[in-house]
């Protein structure tokens, strides 16, 4: 850009236009040969939810209509009991799966 400013003195406006357009053209063509970021790799550091899975848990308190609260590496997460129903308060949950911010769980063998 600094070589075509030299030879062609375009002013300080058509730097800006050229500025513009060299960022669009680098952008897109960008786009081809990164690709865009994906669901996150098993194993994944920043997946933080995922590690959940499999983990003990107590409900906060009582469930109701299979919806309710559980305490789960001190902090309360929502919840859902598998096949619904009811779940008395302090009783121990096994977390099996997430939907988005809520936890799917089952009663504890």
């Amino acid at each position: 850009m600094a070589l075509v400013a030299l030879v062609l003195d375009p002013g300080w406006t058509g730097q800006a236009v050229l500025f513009a357009l060299l960022t669009l053209v680098t952008t897109f063509g960008a786009r081809r040969f990164f690709p865009r970021g994906g669901a996150a790799a098993p194993g994944d550091i920043n997946d933080t939810t995922s590690r959940l899975i499999g983990q003990s848990a107590r409900s906060v308190a009582a469930f109701h209509h299979g919806e309710g609260r559980i305490a789960l590496d001190g902090k309360e997460w929502a919840a859902e009991l598998e096949g619904g129903g009811a779940l008395a308060a302090e009783a121990e949950v096994e977390v099996t799966g997430i939907r988005g911010a809520i936890l799917q769980v089952r009663r504890r063998r």
